[in-house]
């Protein structure tokens, strides 16, 4: 597990200063393999491990559990975990458990509105200041405001139209400067939902054409510092 910590880089056991690249050994006390990390501030941190979520914190190039009971109750397999800092609340989602909120301020678990305990949540992503986009495996986009944990539907595929997202199975959700939602649809391409404009936009991989998408199973997408998107493929990069 590798995550970025300015100024430093968390391996499982292993922290990275990357102004003075120094490394600093950090005993494992979550007893267990780490699956993701969630900054909260400069000094705490959300932890996913196999058998559920701790919260940390780092001093010294020590990190230690600080128990939280409510938290000790989840024993859900993690996929993706999202903390509002506006709204003091961690958003998890799970593999066929849905999606849920733990709240820093009460301390107490909250449940979303719309069941998604059949699929899989694979990206949580922020659409504004008061809206989250959860993207899942098999049921598209769904908007979650993070105030009340109310969810609904937001983006779905249309199969009787010629002019919708290009499937419900979601890889990857981004959002650029410009606003547009950039969706990776397993395995078929990228659909860009752009909301000034009521049509969709496909880019798809197209035998001997070396401008379109190199392959259509997207991984990953980024934006550089000069606006430019790169996708992480199954068979390579493209930009």
């Amino acid at each position: 597990m590798l995550y970025y910590h300015q100024p430093c880089f968390f391996f499982l056991r292993l922290l990275y200063n990357i102004k003075d690249t120094g490394i600093r050994k950090v005993a494992n006390v979550m007893h267990g393999n780490v699956q993701m990390v969630e900054q909260v501030d400069s000094s705490h941190f959300f932890i996913a491990t196999e058998r559920g979520i701790r919260f940390t914190e780092l001093k010294n190039n020590a990190l230690r559990v600080i128990p939280i009971e409510s938290l000790c109750d989840i024993s859900s397999q993690v996929n993706e975990l999202y903390f509002h800092s506006a709204s003091q609340k961690l958003f998890v989602g799970t593999f066929e458990e849905g999606i849920f909120a733990f709240d820093m301020n009460t301390r107490q678990i909250v449940r979303s509105s719309i069941d998604l305990s059949d699929v899989n949540i694979t990206r949580i992503c922020p659409l504004n200041e008061k809206e989250l986009l959860i993207a899942t495996e098999g049921m598209g986009i769904h908007k979650v405001d993070v105030n009340t944990c109310v969810t609904h539907p937001y983006i779905t595929a249309d199969y009787e139209s010629n002019n919708t997202m290009n499937g419900n199975n979601i890889n990857v959700v981004y959002i650029d400067e410009e606003k547009r939602i950039w969706l990776a649809n397993y395995p078929t391409g990228v659909t860009i939902v752009d909301n000034r404009y009521k049509n969709y936009y496909w880019i798809k991989h197209s035998i001997g054409n070396q401008q379109s998408l190199v392959n259509d199973q997207v991984h990953s997408v980024i934006e550089d510092s000069d606006g430019d998107l790169w996708f992480g493929t199954s068979n390579g990069i493209s930009l």
